[in-house]
């Protein structure tokens, strides 16, 4: 150690002003994250799911059985929604990308989803205001919402369906 003090000084003085240089010259970014914990009990069909469950199949699917965060990592990550946000808060513009694809891009790389084994979906995005970051956090929150309740009208609109094609096999 004492004949390479000199190197050692040198190598760890040189990363040192190195790494100080680098870090002045990235810019700034903030991360807001939001967690989500799904129901665990189903909530959209009004005592008829308990009903459904007994039905063969489910009734093809209809059953709810419950929401896991494993159903709404999909959701998260989807075209649709990474399009509403980049409309709602015209990332175009804001990122400089010419094309759709480049958009999507730089939104999922700013986008991070993570599921923990306790449930718990960790949903948060990078951007160069904290103001911004918070927004499109809770932006994909609400859309994550906003998905769920149009895949429960689907699933009621379908029950209403099939019900009343077995209300009318019933009556004949």
């Amino acid at each position: 150690l004492v004949r390479w003090r000199r190197m050692i000084l040198l190598c760890m003085l040189s990363v040192s002003v190195i790494t100080a240089g680098i870090s002045l010259t990235l810019p700034e970014a903030f991360r807001a994250e939001s967690l989500i914990y799904p129901p665990k009990e189903s909530q959209g069909l009004g005592g008829l799911s308990s009903l459904i469950e007994n039905l063969p199949m489910g009734l093809l699917g209809l059953s709810d059985g419950g929401q896991s965060a494993t159903d709404f990592e999909p959701v998260l990550r989807s075209d649709r929604v990474a399009e509403a946000i980049a409309r709602r808060f015209k990332l175009a513009e804001r990122y400089g990308r010419a094309t759709r694809e480049e958009l999507l891009n730089e939104i999922r790389g700013r986008l991070e989803v993570q599921l923990s084994r306790e449930q718990f979906l960790s949903v948060s995005y990078e951007d160069e205001t904290p103001e911004l970051a918070a927004e499109i956090t809770n932006a994909y929150v609400e859309e994550l919402d906003f998905a769920l309740q149009q895949r429960r009208r689907e699933q009621a609109q379908s029950l209403r369906s099939y019900l009343d094609v077995r209300l009318r096999e019933a009556e004949k």
